[in-house]
């Protein structure tokens, strides 16, 4: 499945942002609650920046 968000969309869901980096909302979530990827909370809407997934997505090991 392929979506594409506009280049100027900042701010990701749970649901989203795991879509844009391409792993489950579960691993994401724990991502974040191991302290690897970084996000803001408004009420209780989790909400990730596209400049902290893209840092989180170039940190990974490269692997083939």
């Amino acid at each position: 499945m392929t979506v594409e968000y506009p280049a100027t969309k900042r701010g990701f869901t749970v649901a989203e942002a795991a879509v844009y980096i391409g792993i489950s909302e579960w691993v994401l979530r724990g991502e974040l609650r191991d302290n690897r990827i970084v996000a803001k909370k408004r009420g209780t809407t989790i909400l990730f920046d596209r400049a902290e997934l893209d840092r989180y997505f170039d940190s990974l090991p490269e692997r083939v």
